[in-house]
């Protein structure tokens, strides 16, 4: 049997157990509610494949995230989003048609030098970055605040266990839509997708949101930083659909998140404001508000370079955008891979 193109893994639709398709049963599970999950899951419904989502978070959208924090908000994930396949181009297209994704023309300091930036480059989710859920997945069945914490096979079935003692099932297969380390133990069936997703290491990303009292001076909108603490700085209000003021997402690079990875938030609020500051140059305005959020499962270091994991024998197969690149497309274009191969399956 050949295999999907660009999945790791074979395609095989014999011995199907699970619900009987042609019901409204989920007959698949996909664990994960970030943009890779939401995409596969959207890609099965529309395959007419049904299926139901389960989220550890209170949201979806994964590291497409956005924060509330009384009346401010910051997206303190991903910032921005880019087009670059023709697919995922004529999909985004119709998100800036419809208002829920624009563009974002930055003024972007690299350096000293302020750069313009035309928005094709850069494109916004409106309101918040995490409304990318809605964009991607639509009307989808889905479980929020629900952390899968075993995954068992008998008989040709699936079925999930939740930290809470709720059990889902059975499902006919399962679709993993994790960071790689986190996915490794629901890969435990398929031993050689287990391996494929070890392999893959991570870099972390500590990220501070803040809320200034007055205007910070050099006014750009996104500062890409080159010290030895921050990668880039945000400007909220710069963005498309966003409230005016100063509020800023300032992200740390890879080594310093890496290095300072168990820190206490206080320390790396601290620090990621001094290097803000020393960036600037310039006295900073009182701070208002100040929080830190660690990503532990940042960005992948060493993807796959395959768009998704699949295994026939077992029905199980995982996506994210640490198969073949780490972005949201990338993230995008996997999941709906690993739903191709689910779908020949599956039929």
């Amino acid at each position: 049997m050949r295999a999907a193109q660009g999945v790791v893994g074979m395609v095989d639709g014999s011995d199907l157990a699970g619900p009987e398709a042609g019901t409204n049963e989920p007959r698949v599970a996909v664990i994960g509610g970030g943009v890779a999950g939401l995409a596969c899951a959207r890609a099965l419904v529309d395959g007419g494949v049904p299926c139901l989502v389960l989220e550890k978070s209170r949201n979806l959208g994964g590291r497409a995230a956005t924060r509330r924090e009384g009346e401010r908000d910051f997206d303190h994930g991903a910032p921005s989003l880019t087009a670059r396949g023709a697919e995922f181009a004529a999909v985004v297209n119709n998100w800036r048609a419809s208002g829920g994704v624009q563009d974002w023309t930055a003024v972007v300091e690299v350096g000293k030098a302020l750069l313009p930036k035309v928005g094709e480059d850069r494109l916004v989710v409106v309101p918040g970055m995490s409304a990318i859920g809605r964009l991607v997945g639509g009307e989808l069945k889905c479980e929020t605040s629900t952390v899968i914490i075993s995954a068992s096979r008998d008989a040709g079935s699936w079925r999930l266990t939740a930290a809470d003692g709720r059990t889902f099932g059975p499902f006919a297969a399962v679709a993993v839509a994790v960071p790689a380390p986190q996915a490794v133990p629901f890969l435990a069936a398929a031993p050689a997708l287990a391996e494929r997703a070890a392999s893959v290491e991570f870099a972390p990303c500590w990220t501070v949101i803040v809320e200034f009292a007055g205007p910070v001076t050099p006014s750009s909108d996104l500062s890409l930083a080159q010290d030895g603490v921050l990668a880039w700085a945000v400007h909220e209000a710069s963005r498309p659909g966003r409230l005016p003021g100063e509020r800023w997402v300032l992200h740390a690079n890879a080594r310093w998140s890496t290095e300072h990875i168990e820190a206490a938030k206080a320390a790396v609020v601290d620090a990621l404001l001094a290097s803000f500051a020393a960036r600037v140059g310039e006295p900073m305005p009182e701070v208002v508000f100040a929080a830190a959020h660690r990503w532990r499962y940042a960005l992948a270091k060493n993807p796959l370079g395959a768009e998704c994991l699949w295994d026939a024998p077992t029905r199980l197969g995982a996506c994210g955008d640490w198969c073949a690149s780490g972005d949201i497309e990338g993230a995008w274009r996997s999941g709906r891979a690993l739903a191709a191969a689910m779908l020949a399956a599956l039929g």
